[in-house]
């Protein structure tokens, strides 16, 4: 794809050398990650983590879109991540042919989600700080939390 492109639901991941995850993906199977509520819809995302993760999934490129003509929409409530749906988008510009991730990269992403998963609901500090931990240690901690998630967000 290039500059000027449309981009529709609807696609399939492609196969690849017959690999377990490719195999669900094509099954239909919901227990797939990849798995959608609205397979009709194109998805995009600010996080260009996330972006890039997927597009090296699916052996694909990294694009910059925007909307043609539709609404975004909130994509699936499970993720992770932010993200949108909607009927087509337009290619502004490839951003990065060929993803791949180094192994560096892969590490960086699922210790974000990680720290998004320990996030949520109720936060458990047990994990992070001592028992006995001050309530300056604390404040250390949630300043250096929110500088890391700004930091992981950041575009």
């Amino acid at each position: 794809m290039n500059a000027g492109d449309i981009i529709t639901g609807g696609h399939q991941r492609h196969m690849h050398d017959d690999c377990p995850m490719c195999r669900l993906h094509e099954s239909g199977d919901v227990s797939d990650p990849d798995h959608t509520e609205h397979p009709e819809s194109a998805y995009c995302t600010r996080d260009k983590d996330y972006a890039r993760m997927y597009a090296a999934l699916c052996d694909g490129d990294l694009y910059q879109v925007r909307p043609d003509g539709c609404e975004l929409l909130p994509g699936d409530d499970d993720s992770d991540v932010e993200e949108f749906r909607c009927d087509r988008l337009k290619v502004v510009r490839v951003v990065e042919r060929h993803v791949r991730l180094t192994w560096k990269d892969r590490r960086r992403y699922v210790r974000r989600i990680q720290r998004i998963e320990a996030m949520k609901g109720c936060l458990d500090l047990s994990n992070v700080l001592p028992r006995n931990a001050t309530p300056d240690m604390i404040a250390r901690w949630q300043r250096n939390e929110i500088a890391n998630i700004e930091r992981s967000v950041r575009i």
